[in-house]
């Protein structure tokens, strides 16, 4: 497995802090559930939180928190979450 994507940026809250959120694109033919939890350990800030995941499917009716879903058109162009400013910036030729 590799990652698709590799973005580092800061954090929303304290720019002085560096941030590195990694993407994947997987594809499996076992059944997979269709939402979870996921539990944070380390000891980083958000350790011991715990978070609710889920699928959804593709394309999204809107984006995602933090622009999460600007590597999904990179993997299939009829992936790509098109809301009215993302609309107007593929049709000027500048999308994600």
């Amino acid at each position: 497995m590799a990652a698709y994507v590799i973005r580092n940026r800061p954090v929303p809250e304290d720019p002085r802090r560096p941030r590195r959120t990694t993407y994947f694109h997987l594809q499996t033919t076992a059944l997979t559930a269709d939402a979870w939890n996921h539990d944070v350990c380390g000891d980083g800030g958000d350790a011991g939180l715990t978070f609710a995941c889920h699928f959804l499917p593709l394309p999204l009716k809107r984006p995602l928190a933090d622009d999460q879903d600007a590597w999904l058109s990179g993997v299939d162009p009829r992936w790509s979450t098109l809301t009215d400013d993302r609309q107007a910036s593929s049709k000027n030729g500048r999308g994600h």
